[in-house]
């Protein structure tokens, strides 16, 4: 483990802005308590589909793949093959990324530990979401940041459905995540946000930085790592 993970761990509080690489999910329990905002992607972080067809992989390869074909930009790509890749998700079983995320998570519950999901899944996409992490032992919907759904205004459409920020792949993670805050009046002290992406994990970062909150962004490789 590199230095400065290990020195992360052993302050009492987290450092301003800092971010991590993680291989297990359970590392996050040390930087957790009832003022930290516990931020959380979904696809590979939480859950993971039980086949290739539909994951964040294969879309990522079919989307260059079609870019590079036709000419076309991602934006004029995402048009077409986003609801195709939805029609497979719908119907794609899925499985926690370790066996003890649910675990976890309903451990941050019942500490009453404030949790959002915040997934780069188009609004379309919500309830077939939520069915497929109450399949796994998760339910996000047990929110206590804010009971009610919430569209976010700014942005590509986006909005905040049974405690998960539904974003789209157009809009900024980090944007989208104040944007929800913002409006709901909510100014956490500090923010730990976990997703298998480094540049979602920086996004977030950002639009903490002129917020004076204190941040650690946990980029999450066990998917990476175990392919």
């Amino acid at each position: 483990m590199k230095f400065w993970m290990i020195l992360i761990g052993i302050l009492p509080g987290l450092l301003f802005g800092e971010i991590v690489t993680v291989n297990h999910i359970e590392k996050i329990k040390e930087w957790i308590d009832n003022e930290t905002l516990c931020v959380l992607d979904l696809n590979d972080t939480l859950m993971q589909t039980t086949e290739y067809l539909g994951s964040d992989t294969w879309a990522a390869i079919e989307v260059a793949r079609e870019m590079k074909e036709t000419g076309k930009n991602k934006e004029e790509v995402y048009e077409s093959f986003i609801p195709y890749w939805h029609s497979i998700l719908i119907q794609s079983k899925t499985s926690p990324v370790e066996k003890k995320t649910a675990e976890l998570i309903l451990s941050f519950q019942e500490r009453g530990v404030p949790l959002l999901g915040l997934t780069a899944r188009y609004i379309e996409m919500a309830y077939p979401t939520h069915s497929q992490l109450q399949s796994i032992g998760i339910d996000l919907s047990k929110n206590n940041l804010y009971l009610y759904d919430k569209e976010i205004e700014g942005g590509f459409a986006s909005k905040f459905i049974q405690g998960i920020i539904f974003v789209g792949l157009k809009n900024d993670k980090g944007e989208t995540l104040f944007r929800f805050l913002d409006s709901i009046q909510y100014k956490p002290k500090r923010i730990v946000f976990v997703d298998d992406k480094l540049k979602n994990v920086q996004s977030v970062g950002k639009a903490v930085e002129q917020r004076g909150i204190t941040y650690l962004g946990v980029h999450y490789t066990y998917v990476e790592e175990n392919r």
